[in-house]
């Protein structure tokens, strides 16, 4: 018989398959990433994926901590709302396990622009003590649709916390999703960029102490 810790070694490296096949699946028909900001240490790149109305971003920032401490950051609902941009409300709907939670958020928009929220589910997928993903997509039915603000119907993306050589935890955000409603052009290309270089620069200056 197969001694237990190979099977779920086994058990663990095709977990860890599907979930990058998810990953790379979802976004095959992507166009090469453009920069659109570089500043304060946050790097903010787009670019067109087929079946989406916005573009995608991903944003990049080092930051000077461990991977544990970003991982507790981002599950720490009390706190969200400190460093993640615009976020007026959120917290935890639903723990399923330590590796798939389901949280709320609510995001504030500029009148005459409805707020937008959504239901996201987090799935955490440890690849060692120095290396994280986060997968997250929005999720229908667990918290009724409130008056006067607008749920997010389409939102895809994940979170990557990888430690570096000189000790930084490199931390890669990269989302797609449809505004949803009627929004502005020129907030909606505004946000896609702005939005997660200040949670990603918020974020950096919470856990280094700088808030």
């Amino acid at each position: 018989m197969l001694n237990s810790s190979i099977i779920k070694n086994v058990q663990m490296y095709f977990s860890r398959l599907v979930f990058f096949f998810i990953l790379i699946s979802s976004f095959s028909s992507a166009q090469n990433w453009a920069l659109a900001k570089d500043k304060n240490g946050v790097q903010i790149y787009t670019r067109f994926i087929e079946g989406w109305d916005l573009k995608q971003f991903k944003g990049v920032v080092n930051i000077q901590c461990s991977v544990s401490k970003v991982e507790k950051t981002l599950r720490d609902a009390a706190t969200r709302s400190k460093w993640m941009y615009n976020t007026s409300e959120t917290y935890d709907v639903k723990k399923v396990s330590d590796n798939e939670i389901y949280a709320y958020s609510r995001v504030a928009a500029p009148w005459p622009v409805y707020d937008r929220d959504n239901v996201t589910k987090y799935s955490f997928k440890k690849i060692s003590d120095k290396e994280l993903y986060v997968y997250y997509e929005n999720v229908k039915g667990l918290v009724p649709e409130k008056s006067g603000v607008i749920r997010l119907k389409k939102m895809e993306g994940y979170w990557h916390f990888k430690e570096t050589k000189s000790g930084q935890t490199q931390v890669i955000q990269v989302c797609a999703s449809e505004a949803g409603g009627t929004v502005p052009s020129w907030l909606a290309n505004s946000a896609i960029i702005d939005n997660p270089y200040h949670t990603l620069f918020n974020l950096k200056n919470y856990i280094e102490g700088r808030h």
